[in-house]
């Protein structure tokens, strides 16, 4: 038996009723897909908007930007240089 005979077999056989009403069912489904990537798309907008606007607020008000910590200020006790032995 060829591939054509297969083929013309196949379509030469009835329909199964079942896939008379499957259309609806995968039409649905890709709908609800469709409509989660849109929500989804926008929910991501909003988030990285909103992001946007606190990143520009936030270089617009003038920060703290005092007296940077001095090596001095650190307690260096338990360096790893110390920790390795050798140097007190």
């Amino acid at each position: 038996m060829t591939i054509e005979d297969t083929l013309g077999a196949l379509a030469g056989s009835p329909v199964h009723p079942g896939l008379e009403t499957i259309d609806n069912g995968v039409f649905s489904r890709i709908d609800a897909t469709a409509r989660t990537s849109r929500q989804a798309r926008g929910g991501m907008l909003v988030a990285v908007a909103v992001a946007t606007i606190t990143g520009a607020a936030g270089a617009a008000i003038p920060g703290g930007r005092g007296v940077e910590p001095s090596v001095v200020l650190v307690n260096t006790a338990l360096a790893p240089s110390t920790l390795l032995g050798g140097v007190e």
